[in-house]
């Protein structure tokens, strides 16, 4: 680390674990630091006092406490210490919502070797900031001491005559961020380094002048042709009884291309998102349409022959019916999680009776169950039960516990259950007798595209959607989802549903 700063090191986390990983990697670039890990806002706020920390790293999401909450405390109480956020996963909307309010940086616990670049630039933005502070109290004191701190600092310096724009004087950083020397910078006024207009130039002048404003972002020109993006932190100051702007500028061009980046990104994945859905809409289409056609003429033809044919050609015509269907069920499933994935799904909400729901869901399965010699079972307790839901979303959730367990269920019975839990919640259970799933394969789950035996080895057929449906649906209507299963045994699951206001 370039750094002399003695780190003291304020981590906001829930897991020690993820703060030992982290600390591991700081010792391995050498640096020395003491640290104190928080995971409540009472103790960040006593530790920031106590403590007075020249760096925060904070996790984003915790139990009790969260990094942006953390990030405007810190900002309030003190807005120079960097803040660094350090986090599980981050999509890029996150990402750039939080340098906006004023991180430093980000890290994907993943990512960890970017922990130390991150840490030594924010040191160095840290280190500017207390020039600057060091350079206003020096210019109250005298002449002379200001003088050589405006020579030698590493913060790139000027000073302005606010009223003519001309620089009066820039410091040896200037000169070789600038690329001109001292005595050419002398000659010129900042409309000859910033890109704004003249008129644009002098309106912000007016604000740091008056001490409207303190802080500018605008991009400079510099010798060599480039423009930069800089940060400019301005203030008045009486030097040889006059007014001058004293100004330390901090390039920022690289936290700008990375921040622009993160935007681009998530522009070209709403619109890769976008397309994905217009195409399988349109999908969807050319092969419903044949596909309804095939179904029709089967029946037709079914129909007038039905007389004539052995029943070979009758289980014949099953399996163009139950293939087509399947096809369909195949469309409806990837274009149902498409819309959930994509936030555009819409809630209809009315009154539903679950009893009838689940009657016809019933229903619609026993052909299914009778096939694989299944006892398929409804029970309630009440005749009637009243809930204010999307039902299409409740019936996509049952309809694909219910095709599960019939499924993965070779032999006994799959039951489905409805009761009510502590007089408003109604719970919703399917049991079957099948393979049960196996404690490692739990958390995958609800992966998209997932079975427990996957490749061409595997047993059953389907999508793999089925799980990720039911999740997905579940968080839309805020059912809560509970899973008890033990291999080779069986499988229980239930969702617990109440009325969505």
């Amino acid at each position: 680390m370039e750094s002399n700063i003695k780190l003291r090191i304020l981590f906001i986390e829930d897991l020690e674990t993820d703060q030992i990983l982290a600390e591991r990697e700081i010792k391995k670039a050498g640096i020395e630091f003491t640290s104190v890990r928080v995971e409540t806002e009472r103790d960040f706020i006593f530790q920031l006092e106590n403590f007075d920390p020249n760096l925060i790293i904070s996790d984003y999401s915790m139990p009790e406490f969260d990094g942006m909450s953390a990030l405007k405390i810190a900002l309030k109480i003190k807005p120079d210490i960097p803040f660094l956020i350090l986090t599980g996963s981050m999509n890029e909307e996150t990402a750039v919502e939080c340098m906006k309010a004023g991180a430093d940086d980000y890290i994907i616990k993943e990512n960890l070797h970017r922990l130390i670049p991150a840490i030594n630039a924010s040191l160095k933005k840290y280190e500017n900031l207390k020039a600057k502070e060091i350079a206003e109290k020096s210019l109250l004191e005298s002449e002379q001491r200001f003088r050589s701190l405006f020579t030698e600092s590493l913060a790139v310096m000027f000073l302005i005559d606010p009223e003519t724009r001309r620089i009066i004087d820039a410091n040896t950083a200037a000169e070789k961020f600038y690329g001109w020397t001292k005595k050419e910078l002398r000659k010129k006024k900042i409309e000859d380094i910033n890109t704004l207009s003249l008129e644009e130039i002098k309106k912000e002048m007016q604000r740091a002048v008056a001490q409207q404003r303190v802080h500018f972002e605008f991009k400079h020109r510099r010798a060599d042709g480039s423009v930069r993006d800089v940060e400019v932190f301005s203030s008045k100051i009486d030097f040889r009884d006059k007014s001058q702007l004293h100004s330390i500028i901090h390039d920022i061009t690289e936290r700008k291309r990375a921040e622009a980046e993160l935007i681009s990104a998530k522009e070209r994945a709403e619109k890769a998102d976008q397309l994905k859905t217009e195409f399988l809409a349109q999908m969807s289409h050319e092969i419903r349409t044949p596909l309804n056609a095939v179904l029709s003429f089967t029946d037709l033809i079914e129909d007038e022959v039905s007389d004539y044919v052995n029943e070979e050609l009758k289980v014949a015509f099953d399996g163009v019916q139950s293939a087509s269907k399947r096809i369909i069920r195949t469309i409806d499933s990837i274009l149902n999680m498409s819309e959930l994935h994509l936030g555009s799904y819409e809630l209809l909400i009315h009154e539903t009776n679950l009893v009838d729901l689940l009657k016809r869901l019933v229903k619609d399965f026993e052909i299914a169950a009778k096939a694989k010699n299944l006892e398929l079972t409804f029970e309630s307790s009440a005749e009637k039960l009243l809930i204010k839901s999307d039902d299409y979303a409740i019936n996509q959730i049952i309809a694909n516990l219910v095709d599960n367990a019939i499924k993965y269920t070779a032999e006994g019975t799959v039951t489905l259950k409805l009761y009510i839990k502590d007089n408003e919640n109604y719970i919703i259970e399917v049991a079957d007798t099948g393979i049960g799933i196996s404690e490692d394969y739990l958390p995958e789950l609800f992966t998209p595209f997932s079975q427990e035996e996957q490749g061409y080895s595997r047993k059953y057929d389907g999508t793999g959607l089925g799980m990720a449906l039911v999740k997905k649906y579940c968080d839309v209507i805020g059912g809560q989802l509970t899973i008890e299963s033990k291999k080779n045994v069986g499988t229980k699951i239930m969702i617990q549903l109440g009325d969505i206001n």
